[in-house]
């Protein structure tokens, strides 16, 4: 599923318009970017955490020439997933597998 499915199947879930749900995706999109880049976390509890990490750099090896390269630290996004959504694959694998 991408961007655009997902959000024709959001809207027919809320009885929107694609057109609406579109703007307060992307929106939502822009202010949890400011969020993370801010430093907060943005938690929506038993479902996701999404979160910034420190990626550390140091002296790495380039591939092609085999040479020594200074790499600097640099941040990376993350994502958490809270435990009622990890649970709902868990209650459907399962009944699955008792069927």
């Amino acid at each position: 599923m991408n961007k655009s499915e997902f959000i024709k199947a959001w809207a027919e879930s809320c009885n929107m318009s694609q057109k609406d749900l579109s703007v307060a995706f992307d929106s939502a999109y822009e202010i949890l970017v400011k969020a993370l880049k801010e430093g907060e976390e943005v938690k929506f509890p038993g479902f996701l955490t999404f979160g910034v990490k420190v990626k550390k750099g140091g002296v790495m090896l380039n591939p092609f020439t085999k040479q020594e390269v200074e790499v600097a630290d640099k941040k990376v996004p993350v994502v958490k997933f809270g435990k009622n959504f990890k649970d709902a694959f868990n209650e459907e694998a399962t009944e699955e597998v008792s069927e």
